[in-house]
């Protein structure tokens, strides 16, 4: 999916996705409380879980056009924190 394509297009910055169904956590490499503190800035409300790792869990009622906005906010801002 889009999140695995994430992982591809920044490999550096991104090991992997945790979770399942809704409930997802983006695993970085690195501390991501720039990528969070980016992110928000943005509009996309995000907040870390254990380690490494963003909490991604949007409302049930999400709209595909609002997960391709987030996709494109986390896009955006991975691009400008990418080492």
């Amino acid at each position: 999916g889009a999140l695995e394509e994430l992982c591809r297009e920044f490999p550096d910055f991104v090991e992997g996705i945790r979770g399942r169904g809704f409930m997802l956590g983006l695993a970085c490499k690195k501390d991501p409380a720039g990528l969070i503190a980016s992110m928000r800035e943005h509009g996309l409300l995000t907040v870390g879980a254990s380690g490494h790792v963003i909490r991604i869990l949007p409302p049930l009622n999400v709209r595909d056009d609002e997960l391709e906005h987030a996709l494109s906010i986390m896009r955006t801002c991975m691009a400008q924190l990418n080492p």
